[in-house]
């Protein structure tokens, strides 16, 4: 069945620059898969075709200095906590991730699934991918943990599916982030006029028609 992506969130922060790349966040404890992480998603993605995502796979070299620069920009690190303050950070300078690779055992640290509820908690909005070769939790306790906006893949998986659900993904959560900017503005717009009439009066808590009122019933 499919996942009800995308529902919109009442407090979001803006988009430092629609210009930046896409932010991705991969987090698992086998330096290998990071490794294969870093080549799927580089400016020579074509390099990792055929190529699965487990950690018997050696990854092929990437040019010190491609053609053309990738996409997507791609933070790497090795446990949960790790990536809930990296996502923390995100939100707090409005350059936020747009999808989280996580895999589910990740010793000494907390699991997938206790991560990825922390990143949801602090961004309602990142899509979450639960990578893992274990299933410690079924797909339903999964879902009915985070409710939206989650995938579990079971490693080893193809690399090109991996690119393609993260493709499909971006886009959904490119198209929130602008519903939800063009809600901002335009309560901020109507907030801004209703500022123009009323008044607001400390010392009874209540609101009053401003003399900028009695200007417009005027005219």
């Amino acid at each position: 069945g499919t996942n009800p992506f995308f529902p919109l969130s009442t407090v979001m922060p803006p988009i430092a620059s629609a210009n930046k790349r896409i932010r991705l966040l991969a987090v698992d404890d086998e330096a290998e898969i990071l490794q294969l992480y870093q080549v799927l998603f580089s400016p020579q993605p074509d390099l990792m075709e055929g190529f699965p995502l487990t950690i018997e796979a050696e990854p092929p070299p990437i040019s010190a200095d491609p053609a053309q620069p990738s996409e997507y920009q791609l933070d790497v690190v090795s446990q949960g906590g790790i990536a809930i303050e990296k996502v923390r950070r995100a939100v707090e300078s409005a350059t936020p991730y747009a999808v989280a690779f996580i895999d589910m055992r990740m010793p000494p640290g907390i699991d997938g699934l206790e991560t990825a509820l922390a990143i949801r908690a602090l961004d309602p909005e990142i899509q979450i991918f639960i990578i893992s070769a274990y299933a410690d939790y079924s797909v339903e306790q999964i879902e009915q943990a985070l409710h939206y906006g989650v995938l579990f893949l079971k490693k080893p998986i193809a690399s090109d599916e991996i690119r393609q659900f993260t493709q499909q993904s971006v886009t959904q959560w490119q198209r929130t982030y602008e519903i939800n900017q063009l809600k901002q503005r335009l309560e901020a717009s109507i907030l801004s006029q209703k500022s123009l009439c009323w008044t607001y009066t400390m010392a009874d808590h209540r609101f009053a028609p401003s003399d900028n009122w009695s200007l417009l019933i005027v005219v």
